[in-house]
């Protein structure tokens, strides 16, 4: 009896397999790595991981295709993170443009961002690790005559007054070093003199944004606001911009929550009585006003600019953040 024949289905259809190469890890030392993907434009991808936390890119960038020598440029207004595009968005809305200070430099995406669109005169980095700045350097593009980067423990460098030697005021304190992710939240990051110090390197109008992903909502988030708040020398309200608990169902240590908490002067967290921001007072859409209001204006062309499920709510304060929104959009600076 002959045996039965057996017909496999064809898996693919007879579709051609296309297979993409795998990333290509560009360098790897002292616990950093930056890694490389090709994109089938003739573009790539690059980004820098820190073994510690190596669900997070501490930087990615684009690149355009390689040149005649092989060389791929930057594109530094392309902002990747949504916690980065905030950053430069408040920075670029300062009534004051001056100079910024960066906490954590990673591959300093967001200083090269400001600076190639114009968003600060000078930009000051503060990182620790002195591998980072090599890579960034390396391999991000991240030279510049305004940018100004210091090795050191950027809590440190606050508190003990060093940065107060700068020979201006800011117009902008960025604090993305991810602090509030963890626990055990760095003591001296919550404590007065820390806030102190940095309430005094701002203009009066300054701001403050700092990268709350991963960061207890509750506890710890309410132990940094009323810390803050506390050491500022005029009256100071606090806004959270994060997605809307629709955007991911589960957030976990592999995907932390994103979230930026933007510190300022009260007044300008006032409830608003225009009308040319279509938001709910109740629950304003930073991005729907901000960047689909203005985004083809702006210097910088952030790749995903507008995130329509990123919502603000105030912290600490019963105020409306409308108010804020309208005085960002007023002083938005063309170019």
């Amino acid at each position: 009896m002959a045996a039965e024949e057996v017909f496999f289905p064809d898996l693919f259809e007879e579709s051609a397999v296309r297979l993409a190469p795998a990333p290509e890890t560009l360098a790897n030392e002292h616990g950093w790595k930056v890694v490389e993907e090709s994109l089938p434009d003739g573009c790539a991808m690059r980004w820098m991981v820190c073994e510690e936390s190596f669900s997070l890119d501490q930087t990615r960038v684009k690149l355009g295709p390689p040149d005649a020598s092989g060389h791929r440029a930057v594109h530094f207004t392309q902002l990747r993170a949504t916690s980065h595009q905030l950053m430069a968005l408040l920075a670029a809305l300062a009534p004051s443009m001056s100079a910024v200070v960066v906490l954590g430099g990673g591959g300093m995406a967001l200083p090269m961002a400001m600076l190639a669109a114009g968003y600060a005169g000078r930009v000051h980095v503060v990182e620790l690790h002195p591998k980072v700045i090599e890579f960034a350097q390396r391999f991000f593009g991240a030279e510049h005559p305004r940018l100004i980067v210091h090795q050191a423990d950027a809590l440190e460098m606050v508190a003990s007054g060093e940065l107060g030697k700068l020979d201006c005021k800011l117009s902008t304190f960025l604090v993305d070093v991810d602090f509030m992710r963890f626990p055990e939240v760095p003591e001296l990051f919550i404590s007065h003199r820390f806030w102190r110090e940095t309430w005094a390197l701002l203009c009066p109008d300054g701001a403050v944004a700092v990268n709350v992903i991963g960061c207890d909502r509750s506890a710890s988030l309410h132990s940094l606001v009323t810390v803050a708040t506390a050491c500022a020398p005029g009256p100071v309200g606090a806004l959270l911009v994060e997605p809307e608990d629709a955007e991911h169902r589960t957030w976990t240590p592999m995907m932390p929550r994103a979230g930026v908490l933007i510190l300022g002067p009260r007044e300008q967290l006032q409830f608003g009585t225009g009308d040319d921001l279509e938001a709910d007072p109740a629950q304003p859409n930073v991005y729907g006003c901000l960047a689909g209001r203005f985004v083809g204006r702006c210097a910088a062309e952030f790749e995903d600019w507008h995130r329509g499920s990123w919502k603000a709510r105030m912290v600490g304060w019963q105020l409306k953040a409308r108010g804020f929104l309208r005085f960002l959009g007023g002083n938005l600076r063309f170019v």
